[in-house]
């Protein structure tokens, strides 16, 4: 599978992670379900809010396969209620900026060469005006819309070029 490759050590790496998110995703995920008791069986037993953040793209798959089949047992209306509470907890637009940052850190040894669809556009970070600017958009293998927990998961992110990656031919597919 295609990704973003990182020479650095993986614990620091994953520890580094997990900080850009510091408020607690499992007291998140807990406050969500005590609000919404049908958002507990959604998620993969033994996992939790925080261990997704880092999770091996393999295990994501099987939370992302959990998930789905979890809410497409429900009412429209329940598996509704059930997207919107999992949204709330992995909203990955109040953390995009953040996780580009990251993957932009050298600190992070990140190897970002081509877009994953293309795989002809060189995807990269340049600096202009001593501010960084990226070249590449943060893509999800495992589709966020159908499975909001995989959302801010490291390994559920792909580099694209922002022409394969725009509404004009990916769109929301």
């Amino acid at each position: 599978m295609y990704n973003f490759v990182s020479g650095r050590n993986k614990v620091d790496l994953h520890n580094d992670y997990r900080a850009l998110f510091q408020h607690n995703l499992d007291r998140k995920w807990d406050k969500m379900v005590l609000a919404c008791p049908s958002l507990a069986g959604a998620m993969l037993p033994g996992m939790t809010a925080t261990k997704l953040l880092v999770a091996k793209f393999r295990k994501l798959v099987d939370v992302y396969l959990h998930y789905t089949n979890y809410v497409n047992r429900l009412t429209p209306h329940d598996k509704a209620i059930v997207n919107k509470a999992a949204q709330d907890v992995f909203n990955i637009k109040s953390f995009t900026k953040k996780i580009a940052m990251f993957l932009d850190n050298p600190i992070n040894q990140y190897e970002v060469h081509n877009c994953v669809y293309c795989d002809s556009t060189k995807v990269s970070v340049f600096y202009h005006h001593n501010r960084s600017v990226r070249r590449f958009e943060i893509e999800h293998v495992l589709d966020k819309g159908s499975c909001p927990l995989v959302a801010l998961s490291l390994y559920n992110l792909v580099p694209a070029c922002s022409i394969c990656n725009g509404p004009a031919l990916k769109g929301t597919n």
